[in-house]
């Protein structure tokens, strides 16, 4: 796959899908038309999140995140009793990761 190098990094698309790549109101990227916007408003996403996702896993400890997981699962499954007499829950049984989550 042919990328195309902007100037601040690379981008895993092809050089005449160019036009169509997201610009920033404040920190332009050179050759992208004008009209092209932001995807969020920070120019390069939310790095600022990822540090309060990894003291969270860090506070929390391997048997911690273990622990809410299966609370989480709990709960869910817990909602999905609850409601299933008014709401199809499609997605059920042992081998079904996702719970009441992603049904």
């Amino acid at each position: 796959m042919e990328a195309v190098v902007l100037e601040w990094g690379q981008w895993g698309l092809k050089s005449h899908l160019a036009g169509f790549a997201p610009n920033h109101c404040v920190v332009r990227i050179k050759d992208l038309p004008p009209g092209n916007t932001a995807v969020s408003a920070a120019p390069w996403g939310s790095p600022g999140i990822l540090p309060i996702s990894w003291v969270y896993i860090r506070l929390m400890g391997g048997s911690g995140l273990k622990k809410s997981s299966q609370v989480a699962i709990l709960n869910a499954n817990y909602l999905a009793r609850r409601l299933n007499e008014h709401f199809p829950i499609v997605y059920t049984g042992k081998k079904t990761v996702w719970s009441l989550m992603n049904a």
